[in-house]
């Protein structure tokens, strides 16, 4: 059960709570002589998952991450509005740069946004870090037929396994998205209250208002040096056909550099496929040097 104490807790103990528009800039490890990667939250505004990659990286990687502080109910939807405020508070906090940004999943595109718009500033950043990021828009939806014909051919191929499998990820997505809407009319009530809005109300009110913004996105070309950092074991969406190269092939020039881990898009993050992320990314990054 989440609670508005809880949440206050929380936010103290990870430094959630500062003043000026550099309040988005957390440290996950301030020490080391490279140049800093700036990472983005994920889809519910979340920054936790890049202290393991941190420790995976060692001790001489700085990272920071830009976190959502509640300026979402705020900002106007469009990534690119995203990526510029992103790119204010980042001036504020380091005003020099070049600056190596990434994300992990929704962090990833708002980076790519980011070196675009750093781009059209006059500024190149050095490398763009997308972890398993996609682009929905790029799948191709496949007919109903063969959908069903894919269906029938693994039911009969895995059996009770493969039907329990697929029963599973529906309920969980079904059972998702619907706590993420009575949550979100919970945090309706909150506001209006004007109380502080609990993590998990928090969390469910960003990626609703997140989804948003990727259902509207229209990327440009970006003909930097991106790394593309996906995971090879890809959850069965029988309705869509996924694109291999995640649907940044076309956008991407000749910097574009994809490489796969041997993990789904949760465990990708975790212990040990983490360290298969950060030994490909340490191997980029010392290549743009200190």
């Amino acid at each position: 059960m989440c609670s508005a104490a809880t949440e206050v807790s929380r936010s103290l103990t990870h430094g959630l709570v500062h003043r000026g528009r550099s309040s988005t800039i957390v440290p996950i490890h301030a020490d080391g002589s490279r140049q800093p990667l700036y990472l983005i939250h994920e889809i519910v505004g979340e920054i936790d998952c890049y202290y393991p990659l941190a420790r995976a990286l060692g001790s001489d990687q700085p990272i920071y991450a830009i976190q959502l502080t509640g300026r979402e109910q705020e900002r106007p939807l469009g990534v690119d509005a995203i990526a510029r405020a992103y790119i204010q508070d980042l001036r504020a906090f380091h005003p020099a740069g070049p600056y190596i940004v990434g994300g992990y999943s929704f962090g990833g595109i708002i980076a790519f946004e980011m070196a675009r718009v750093l781009h059209e500033q006059g500024e190149d950043s050095p490398l763009v870090v997308m972890i398993d990021t996609f682009l929905h828009a790029s799948n191709q939806r496949v007919s109903y037929r063969e959908k069903m014909g894919v269906f029938w051919q693994n039911a009969r191929t895995g059996g009770v396994d493969y039907l329990s499998s697929k029963v599973s990820i529906k309920g969980h997505y079904w059972k998702h998205n619907a706590e993420n809407r009575l949550l979100s009319l919970a945090g309706s009530v909150y506001q209006a209250l004007g109380q502080l809005r609990p993590a998990c109300v928090r969390k469910a009110q960003a990626e609703i208002a997140n989804r948003r913004v990727l259902a509207v996105y229209q990327p440009g070309h970006y003909f930097g040096k991106v790394l593309l950092i996906s995971c090879a074991n890809r959850y069965e969406t029988l309705s869509m056909r996924e694109d291999p190269l995640l649907g940044w092939g076309a956008l991407a020039g000749s910097g574009f550099e994809m490489c796969a881990i041997p993990a789904d898009h949760i465990a990708l993050m975790k212990e040990p496929a983490i360290h298969m992320v950060a030994e490909q990314l340490r191997a980029r990054l010392a290549l743009i040097g200190s």
